[in-house]
């Protein structure tokens, strides 16, 4: 019983989260962030590993070789991504407002002010 009350508040806050960012990209006139601009594998200012963002809205960081390091889930909301991924036995979500989207790159500020920027390695990377 336990597990379902905490599956269904851990739902209850992603839904909370999901509406928030929502919401705040109303307020945010002229902020259209499109999905299919964002799917690709990039490299990240922050790490020399390529992060690969799907269709379906899964991520990998993958090593030089191919194998991930590690995955989860993304989505825009608004003038933000989140990104979803496990952490022990915890679901962690990092939320960063894009700052600017070219068909080369796209800048995103860390939750400690910091701009992450990623530069496209390849542009497809279907489901």
């Amino acid at each position: 019983m336990n597990f379902s009350i905490e599956r269904f508040k851990r739902s209850l806050i992603l839904l909370a989260v999901t509406v928030f960012l929502t919401l705040n990209a109303c307020s945010e006139q002229g902020t259209t962030l499109l999905e299919q601009n964002f799917i690709g594998k990039w490299k990240s200012s922050k790490t020399d590993t390529a992060i690969v963002l799907y269709a379906n809205g899964e991520w990998e960081v993958q090593s030089e070789g191919g194998s991930v390091l590690q995955y989860g889930v993304w989505q825009l909301a608004g003038p933000n991504i989140m990104w979803s991924y496990k952490n022990g036995s915890r679901i962690e979500h990092d939320i960063n407002r894009v700052l600017s989207t070219t068909p080369k790159e796209f800048k995103v500020q860390e939750q400690d002010r910091t701009t992450t920027t990623f530069i496209r390695l390849e542009q497809d990377s279907g489901s």
